[in-house]
């Protein structure tokens, strides 16, 4: 059985869809309050079971279950006046128990979701707590490599239909090609990021629960990415360009951050041996996402506009 995290979240329910496709049973880790739209198709799934978390049963679950796999995707980015403990919460604690239980249960495998802001390189203090959190874990996941396969994967910069709307992605897409706003601020956008697709980065998951989980016990890093950079500038052009927009995109208007990542793209050899491979270009993820944005829109509004 596979434990996922995060699975009503824009890269877990993408990876739980595709578990389920390819008949993996699968058990997801859920709170009463969790917003379930993403995956609410599949909650009657005879394939899926469901733990709450608030019942503070996750040693009774693994008591009673045969768990192979854990696949770790929930995270706290925290934005805003989140409190550093609750980022520390979900960005250490809570993962450091489902990996102590995963090696006291005979877990062969344990799927870290990291991002580019923590490669070794970079620095990202904007999001200080997420930054530190995540990296700590990482250290956690070290110590215990002799125990359990551990798999880490950095992700370039995800984006995908139905992400949240505090993204850069979907905050530009909503303002520019839906709602058409008449101008929208941007730094100068010379930054160049590594756009991977959502479904191509779960499809990545999938190769890598296919390839690792026999593998003996170490620890394993596949930056997760097409290989390939846009620079911000040109995703915004873009985005403009195919949704027909008249919006004035002000690049400059926003300065620039002090420990801004001026590059990164994905050292994706080791993922491209396992047989993986991106499927979507930018402008067609774009296109998509515009597309459904649209459609919902429509939908929410009764077809008006």
């Amino acid at each position: 059985m596979i434990l996922l995290t995060g699975a009503n979240g824009f890269l877990g329910s993408n990876i739980l869809r595709l578990l389920l496709e390819k008949n993996y049973a699968t058990s997801i880790t859920l709170r009463r309050t969790s917003e379930l739209s993403r995956i609410s198709e599949h909650l009657n799934n005879p394939l899926l079971k469901t733990v709450l978390l608030e019942e503070n049963n996750l040693q009774k679950f693994f008591d009673i279950n045969k768990v192979t796999t854990i696949i770790h995707t929930a995270t706290n980015y925290g934005r805003g006046k989140t409190p550093f403990q609750d980022v520390l919460q979900s960005n250490l604690t809570f993962p450091l128990e489902l990996l102590e239980l995963a090696i006291q249960n005979g877990a062969s495998l344990f799927v870290n979701t990291d991002s580019y802001f923590n490669k070794v390189k970079h620095s990202y203090f904007t999001l200080p707590a997420y930054s530190l959190s995540k990296r700590n874990f990482l250290d956690w996941l070290k110590y215990h490599s002799n125990k359990i396969n551990i798999v880490n994967m950095q992700l370039e910069h995800l984006y995908g239909p139905y992400d949240s709307p505090s993204k850069f992605t979907e905050n530009l897409i909503q303002a520019v090609a839906v709602e058409m706003v008449e101008t929208y601020a941007l730094t100068p956008g010379a930054q160049v990021r590594d756009f991977v697709f959502v479904t191509d980065a779960a499809n990545a998951y999938i190769k890598v629960l296919e390839n690792e989980s026999r593998s003996p016990f170490g620890v394993k890093s596949y930056e997760v990415g097409t290989g390939h950079g846009t620079s911000i500038k040109e995703f915004a052009e873009k985005v403009k360009e195919l949704a027909h927009s008249k919006t004035d995109l002000e690049f400059g208007r926003i300065g620039r951050r002090p420990d801004e990542i001026e590059l990164s793209k994905a050292a994706n050899s080791d993922l491209l041996n396992l047989g993986w491979h991106p499927q979507v270009k930018v402008p067609d993820g774009i296109s998509q996402i515009i597309r459904i944005s649209k459609a919902t829109r429509e939908e929410s509004y009764g077809g008006q506009g």
